[in-house]
């Protein structure tokens, strides 16, 4: 029997914001893919939380600091992936003098070349007719606090890249 309820893949859905994102998805018919990078006892608990596979939910790992491989990952999923919700990040509070090269390559990776590389993956991948996508933004984007430079510049140009994606 197959279930047309939508499905939606949620990153970093396993926890806080993404947590309740899955939830009030689930609450309202969505069938939801929760997505975590190391939450996998959260992830679990919260998919029995809504149901489980029983309700058409599950559960996939994928490590968002490796946006090379997101056509991969993006590929092992089902087609009938109806949205994302682009909800993972990576916050350090580091200042740009005190910011190393690898630190602010996790937060760019995590923060916005998965998410993009997501979104035209999965744009590629899906067989449906309209497909949504939700990048998850923040309100600092409207300045640039000094104690989180490259959090804030990957949230910025995340915000660009979905004005570019919905023309």
């Amino acid at each position: 029997m197959q279930n047309n309820s939508p499905l939606v893949l949620v990153t970093g859905g396993a926890k806080r914001v993404g947590a309740e994102i899955v939830r009030t998805l689930a609450r309202n018919g969505a069938r939801v893919i929760i997505h975590y990078g190391t939450s996998q006892r959260e992830a679990e608990q919260l998919l029995s939380t809504i149901g489980g596979s029983a309700k058409g939910h599950s559960c996939v790992q994928y490590d968002l600091a490796n946006p090379e491989g997101i056509p991969d990952f993006v590929k092992t999923l089902p087609q009938d992936l109806s949205a994302v919700v682009n909800n993972a990040s990576v916050f350090l509070r580091v200042t740009a003098e005190k910011e190393t090269p690898e630190l602010a390559k996790r937060q760019y990776n995590v923060n916005f070349y998965s998410p993009f590389a997501l979104l035209k993956a999965f744009y590629e991948h899906s067989v449906l007719p309209e497909i949504s996508v939700v990048n998850m933004l923040d309100q600092a984007i409207t300045s640039t606090p000094a104690e989180s430079c490259s959090y804030i510049l990957s949230k910025k140009m995340l915000a660009e890249a979905t004005k570019l994606a919905a023309r």
